[in-house]
């Protein structure tokens, strides 16, 4: 049955991969990042609103389920979707997608922190050579980090995406386990729609969907459906069932869908900052992980 959980996350993480180049395509040359980003809570909360129609135990919440159903919606929703989505406007899917393997560090790191254990000195190393690799694609290009627009500015969006999601799956797994993923996915995007619809308002407009391209179209759905509702059901089903370090070792797979797609869309490779960046992360993750794993081995 645990493998059925596995193939969730698998899935998810190569949708989310393929997603990445998707988003920089839109929000780089057809769409506002805003109008993408409300488009994609109006469609997230049609996909699982019905469900509290559907099942009656849905309602009952005690008030911590209430609280932290509401906390993870705003760190899902400007946390992830809106830095993303912003960061995705600037920035390319090399780094972006990058960036993303910094989940397994931010997930762990925040599990440690949350159940008041002290970190050890692997682990610490871990981080700090994972972090270091982040930062050669945060400062590159020095102080043009803090450029609006600029590719680095739109890296460091794309890593606040990361550090929110990661955290995310840490707070809301006590939920997960409880509710299940269906009944905190409609609650989450209850939440979502009051707290998004002042930029409904400003940056939806349907006379420019109506001039999309067939192609546009196409990206556009995918990003909607394929690459944010799906993805985050199976990611959240898997956060539900395995532990902090199988829902985050799977971020490695994007990178390589995300590369793998870009490469074959645009004919550009990653330059050599990236490679090094991935290198780095990579290594810090091995570092985290391994130390993770003895202890396991100790306490068994």
């Amino acid at each position: 049955m645990r493998l059925r959980y596995n193939e969730d996350l698998i899935v998810a993480n190569v949708l989310f991969g393929c997603n990445f180049p998707v988003l920089v395509s839109l929000t780089q040359g057809v769409m506002d990042y805003r109008m993408l980003f409300v488009m994609e809570v109006m469609v997230v909360a049609l996909c699982f609103i019905p469900h509290l129609i559907f099942d009656a135990s849905a309602w009952h919440l005690a008030w911590h389920d209430v609280r932290n159903i509401i906390v993870v919606t705003l760190f899902v929703v400007y946390g992830w979707l809106y830095m993303l989505l912003w960061g995705a406007s600037s920035t390319n899917a090399f780094d972006a997608s990058t960036l993303a393997t910094l989940g397994p560090v931010i997930t762990l790191v925040a599990s440690r922190i949350a159940t008041h254990r002290r970190m050890r000195l692997p682990r610490i190393v871990g981080v700090v050579v994972a972090l270091f690799g982040a930062g050669l694609l945060l400062f590159d290009q020095g102080e043009r980090m803090w450029d609006v627009g600029s590719e680095v500015f739109g890296n460091a969006l794309v890593l606040v995406a990361v550090v929110a999601i990661a955290i995310n799956t840490v707070i809301i797994k006590p939920q997960l386990e409880r509710l299940g993923t269906r009944t905190v996915l409609a609650w989450c995007s209850v939440f979502a729609l009051p707290i998004t619809l002042p930029l409904f308002w400003h940056y939806f407009r349907v006379e420019e969907l109506a001039m999309f391209s067939p192609i546009d179209g196409g990206e556009l759905a995918y990003a909607l459906l394929l690459g944010t509702a799906l993805p985050l059901l199976l990611l959240y089903r898997g956060a539900e069932k395995l532990s902090a370090v199988h829902t985050a070792l799977y971020r490695y797979i994007q990178p390589t869908i995300a590369w793998s797609v870009a490469i074959v869309r645009h004919r550009v490779l990653p330059d050599k900052e990236c490679i090094i960046a991935m290198a780095l992360i990579a290594l810090g993750v091995l570092f985290v992980v391994a130390e993770y794993n003895i202890n396991i081995r100790s306490r068994t």
